[in-house]
């Protein structure tokens, strides 16, 4: 454990040494309380995305929307650019 300046311990009171900042060695590396992985074969982030753009597509407002973005994006892109003209 580790002192300042004053050469006074910062451990809890109370608690004995093996406890209080310091780590199990004799543990198990996994215990009950441990975090568990996720179970293999769940849907995956591409799966999800997946599922999310068929939803999209789906959707008849989103598809409209779509369309007409797609539409317009292209006639921007269709027209000749417009001459620079700096002042």
């Amino acid at each position: 454990m580790t002192a300042d300046r004053n050469n006074r311990s910062h451990r809890p009171k109370g608690l004995p040494q093996g406890v209080a900042g310091t780590f199990d060695t004799t543990a198990a590396t996994t215990g009950i309380d441990d975090v568990a992985p996720p179970p293999a074969g769940g849907h995956r982030l591409d799966d999800a995305m997946l599922t999310a753009e068929t939803y999209i597509i789906m959707d008849p407002d989103v598809a409209d929307c779509a369309g007409y973005a797609a539409r317009r994006l292209g006639e921007l892109i269709a027209r000749p650019a417009k001459p620079m003209t700096c002042r």
